[in-house]
């Protein structure tokens, strides 16, 4: 019996690419398969053909199950690869940075601010990287994290953004660049929302030109302190969210008219179909 399960397995496996996880779970399957027909003979079957080809049929579409199993080797490895490349251009990344700031700062004599530099080549880093998943989640059609990925390189770009114009340009209003962040999230989520045809876009666009609306009232107010009238842009903001919402709501209800109209026409015609077939007798 062992033998017949050994020459059925090698059979098998010989569809698969010999690697060590290969031969772990060929030994391992074994192992299961003379459990079972142990088990077998204790339940009094003692026909030997028949224990052989019931634990072989209990495999299953064992071919099947191979192939997956060496596809996922295969995604494994190429995992592991990617993790390995990844940290070394990581490390080669951070050595650059740091010889880069030391040759500038040795130069120039001017420590600060040119630390920026490894900042902003560690955001630049890190931007490539969420970047480079996001692509891949993207074809996945996996939206919801992309949209975080994105407010996140949002983020860093706005943070450095501010850094430079506050220390390098050394600008009082340098804050307002949280205030373009917030407008920036927010419209490009919107966008990747009406993009992807995500549920909340009609809910989200409305939002976001109140918000754009407020941002550019304060930093217009502040850069020419004209807060009046240019408090009448939060109006403004108001009347094109209010716009976008009847728009919305005239589109649902064109959209439930038209499935409610096709679903009295698929009535009617089984109404009629019942009634030119269906007889009393």
């Amino acid at each position: 019996m062992k033998e017949r399960f050994k020459a059925y397995l090698e059979e098998q496996f010989r569809t698969i690419r010999p690697t060590a996880a290969a031969m772990k779970y060929r030994e391992q399957t074994l192992v299961e398969l003379l459990e079972r027909a142990q088990e077998l003979k204790i339940k009094g079957i003692d026909d030997e053909e028949l224990v052989y080809l019931t634990c072989i049929d209990e495999l299953g579409d064992f071919k099947a199950t191979l192939k997956e199993f060496d596809e996922k080797e295969v995604e494994v490895k190429a995992t592991k690869r990617k993790i390995g490349v990844g940290a070394v251009l990581s490390l080669a990344l951070v050595l650059i940075l740091t010889i880069t700031y030391l040759v500038v700062g040795f130069v120039t004599h001017l420590w600060h601010p040119t630390w920026l530099i490894m900042v902003g080549g560690i955001f630049a880093g890190a931007g490539v990287g969420i970047l480079v998943g996001a692509i891949k989640l993207i074809k996945k059609k996996k939206f919801i994290p992309v949209r975080f990925m994105a407010m996140l390189i949002e983020i860093m770009a706005s943070v450095f953004v501010f850094l430079v114009l506050q220390l390098v340009f050394n600008l009082n209003g340098s804050w307002m660049t949280f205030l373009a962040m917030v407008a920036l999230i927010m419209g490009v989520d919107t966008a990747i929302a009406f993009l992807t045809s995500s549920k909340v876009k009609w809910f989200e666009l409305p939002l976001f030109v109140e918000i754009f609306a407020v941002m550019l009232f304060v930093i217009l107010g502040i850069v020419t302190s004209l807060w009046h009238p240019m408090w009448l842009l939060c109006l403004v903001g108001v009347v094109f969210a209010v716009i976008e919402l009847v728009v919305f709501v005239v589109k649902r209800h064109n959209r439930k008219s038209a499935e409610e109209g096709k679903k009295i026409k698929k009535h009617h015609k089984e109404v009629d179909e019942e009634y030119w077939t269906k007889w009393n007798d």
